[in-house]
């Protein structure tokens, strides 16, 4: 009889690592990881290795461009501009219940690079620690000007949004409330390089990527999904917020699609459909602590519809 307890013993310890171990990687991938890059002149090469614990994920950014959400073992190569960069590690908790994952501190690494692979390991807490860097062989540092990548702003954030009197005439979006389940799929979204961009986004403050911006109007929900290459998605859902929707809005939804522009905090864009196509224009709220972590994140948008020429003002807030 001890024998069999012992071996039950042995077989729960056995399932609760398992579990374990699977509930690391238990929640949603926010943003893809990028393919190996290979540096070409003028360039240096970031190589980071990720070690986190169970349950435990981080999205790493580099100069406050977003370059993935890793999980433990994972690795990437990612080539920069020679010169002066900050990479920052915002670490992720995965809330079970809450079925989302949650901010859990933040780290911060300044280098400056020339010609170099520059080695980082991702730890838990989080922490961001610097290897020796080697001289990355066969390339000739051009002495000629640097291609400039733009620098979206971090992406991680408190639930930021506004009680608001809502107006009583409905402003016509291109595409009407989304409810059927077959517009929920879909796969993430590799974040182009801001050299690949299909237009001039321009320089400022520029939107977060890695959730949505959202406005509670009458019976439905607007969404607005922006990407990294100056793409920008919107979708009206019926109902209240509903995060599953982060798991289906990407650039696999067909409707409502467009391109955006930023001039300082200003942001202007478009989203087209079968119906029509919906102008918005407005600014950008922002407010972070001394650490650069953004506390606030509100976008003021005038919406002009040229389905009906109505024109109507919000604000989404960001989750």
């Amino acid at each position: 009889m001890k024998n069999n307890f012992f071996v039950m013993g042995i077989v729960m310890c056995m399932m609760a690592f398992i579990t374990t171990t699977v509930f690391a990687q238990e929640g949603p991938r926010l943003i893809e990881i990028p393919a190996k890059q290979i540096p070409t002149a003028g360039q240096s090469l970031y190589a980071f290795t990720v070690k986190m614990r169970s349950g435990k994920s981080v999205v790493l950014t580099i100069d406050n461009v977003e370059i993935g959400h890793f999980f433990d073992g994972e690795t990437a190569e990612i080539a920069v501009p020679d010169g002066t960069h900050i990479v920052r590690a915002y670490q992720k908790s995965w809330n079970r219940k809450k079925g989302v994952w949650e901010d859990n501190g933040n780290d911060r690494l300044t280098d400056t690079l020339k010609g170099e692979r520059f080695p980082v390991v991702v730890s838990n807490k989080p922490n961001l620690k610097g290897g020796r860097t080697t001289k990355l062989p066969g390339i000739v540092q051009a002495d000629q000007p640097e291609t400039t990548v733009e620098t979206p702003q971090s992406s991680q954030t408190a639930f930021s949004g506004y009680a608001e009197t809502e107006p009583s005439e409905t402003v016509a979006q291109a595409g009407q409330p989304e409810t059927t389940a077959a517009a929920r799929q879909g796969g993430q979204t590799v974040p182009v390089p801001a050299e690949t961009a299909p237009h001039e986004i321009g320089k400022g403050l520029f939107p977060q990527f890695t959730g949505l911006y959202f406005k509670k109007y009458k019976s439905f929900t607007m969404y607005l999904k922006f990407f990294p290459d100056g793409h920008v998605i919107s979708a009206n859902i019926s109902g209240k917020y509903d995060s599953t929707v982060k798991e289906w809005l990407n650039k696999t939804y067909t409707d409502n699609q467009g391109t955006y522009s930023v001039d300082g905090n200003n942001i202007s864009f478009f989203v087209e459909a079968e119906e029509g196509k919906v102008e918005y224009q407005g600014s950008i709220i922002r407010k972070t602590n001394r650490n650069g972590v953004i506390k606030r994140d509100v976008m003021k948008l005038e919406l002009h519809s040229l389905i009906n020429g109505k024109k109507r003002t919000f604000k989404f807030g960001f989750i």
